[in-house]
């Protein structure tokens, strides 16, 4: 009889484990609450800000296909510029502030003071969505 329990129980836990495995993940929601067009007058022109248009789809599209990189990373390679669109984002349920840049990159921010900076870089699989649209990097 115990033998037969502890074989239930090991059989049980099995199934348990494989049922959570195959669990798929789920995706990030992204919904774009609201999209401003931004530019630093003060900043040298960037002639990337003549073409860089927006849709609150492509908001999504970016930051579902960008890659996310530390600060670190980010400060070594991320291009500026001087042209860029925000807003507020709700991902998963939570509002947070966005910005993308016509150089490729992006951020998400907590917080009211705009803490818990997340950052990312337009990548392979954002090159894939964008093209020629949007500056992309080879990172390390």
């Amino acid at each position: 009889m115990k033998k037969l329990l502890v074989a239930l129980l090991i059989l049980s836990a099995f199934v348990a484990l494989v049922g959570c495995s195959a669990a798929p993940n789920k995706p990030v929601q992204y919904r774009v609450m609201t999209m401003k067009w931004g530019q630093n007058q003060q900043a040298a022109p960037d002639p990337r800000c003549q073409s860089f248009r927006f849709s609150p789809a492509d908001v999504v599209s970016f930051f579902e296909h960008a890659q996310g990189v530390s600060p670190k990373m980010f400060h070594q390679v991320a291009q500026n510029s001087s042209c860029n669109y925000h807003g507020l984002l709700m991902v998963d349920g939570d509002i947070q502030q966005w910005m993308v840049t016509a150089a490729g990159v992006g951020y998400l921010s907590r917080g009211i003071k705009g803490t818990e900076n997340r950052h990312f870089i337009c990548s392979d699989d954002c090159a894939k969505v964008f093209g020629k649209r949007l500056n992309h990097y080879q990172l390390p």
